[in-house]
């Protein structure tokens, strides 16, 4: 199979899968050469994510929630953000884990969805939380939680939603533990969403705070 025919049919699984269980994306958008820089429109993103993810989302979002990224930038120029969250998994709710075989309850990191994108920028993680709103599930248990796709005017790409009645739709705006990286930060504050530095990066700052008194 051509690399073309290839490249088309995993767009096509990936905007529309045939099938409940497997990824999704839940938005796609080429980068615009003659934008501004920062804007959020001088790079490409794709966030990911898929029908169980955003299930664990709705159901243990709400308590809290988590956003990490890396930015491996020597190997390939790519930035990959993450936002999870807890789920308490129990040997009678996962009976194939065997470490909960002793009785012990543990909260499981699960994924909302990734980003990847060519550099770390607010605009970025911006449109992952308002993939995230866009594309919950609602409360009702007679719906079967649709999906509708649609294309930007310009062209360059395409977001998914849920037509889910919005009255009964979760909502996205728990409390998160985030990286150091200040385009996460000022996401968070422009989408009203509190926030705290995560404890590894706190004492990483820390460290490095003591290290430049020190001098």
């Amino acid at each position: 199979m051509s690399t073309n025919r290839t490249t088309a049919l995993c767009r096509k699984h990936l905007r529309e899968p045939t099938s409940c269980v497997g990824a999704r994306c839940l938005y796609y958008r080429r980068e615009d050469p003659t934008a501004r820089a920062g804007s959020g429109r001088d790079h490409y993103q794709i966030i990911l994510s898929s029908v169980g993810m955003l299930d664990d989302a709705a159901e243990c979002g709400p308590d809290g929630h988590g956003a990490d990224g890396v930015h491996k930038l020597v190997e390939d120029d790519v930035t990959v953000d993450a936002i999870m969250c807890c789920k308490r998994c129990t040997k009678d709710t996962h009976p194939h884990v065997t470490e909960l075989h002793g009785g012990h309850d543990v909260l499981d990191s699960r994924l909302a969805c990734i980003s990847v994108t060519t550099q770390e920028s607010t605009p970025a993680m911006v449109n992952m939380h308002e993939s995230i709103d866009r594309c919950l599930p609602c409360k009702k248990l007679d719906c079967s939680h649709g999906w509708k796709t649609t294309d930007f005017d310009d062209g360059s790409g395409y977001f998914a939603e849920r037509v889910c009645d919005p009255v009964d739709k979760f909502r996205w705006k728990s409390p998160g533990m985030i990286d150091h990286h200040e385009a996460t930060a000022n996401a968070y504050i422009a989408l009203l969403i509190p926030f705290f530095l995560c404890l590894f990066h706190q004492v990483s700052l820390l460290t490095t705070a003591t290290q430049l008194l020190d001098c």
